[in-house]
């Protein structure tokens, strides 16, 4: 779709104005995708890196615990907030 609309409005019709837009558009969406991932996986970090000040032992299952806790939200999340709360 967003091809489409870039070779209808590209206002010099050439492909190589067209082929930047296009590439700009796909970039553009590889950090929306980008940021869609990495905006939940911070705070429950920060969080999970909270139990380093309660045993620095735990400083090997930061990340770890983080990934799971992560895929269990993600996991869950399709059935939509109603079946959680």
């Amino acid at each position: 779709a967003l091809i489409t609309l870039i070779r209808r409005w590209a206002v010099p019709k050439t492909r190589h104005t067209s082929m930047v837009l296009a590439a700009l558009g796909v970039f553009g969406a590889a950090l929306f995708f980008g940021d869609s991932m990495i905006t939940p996986a911070i705070p429950v970090l920060s969080a999970v890196e909270g139990l380093e000040i309660v045993d620095p032992e735990f400083k090997d299952l930061v990340v770890p615990v983080t990934a799971a806790i992560i895929v269990a939200l993600f996991a869950v999340q399709r059935r939509g907030t109603a079946a959680v709360g």
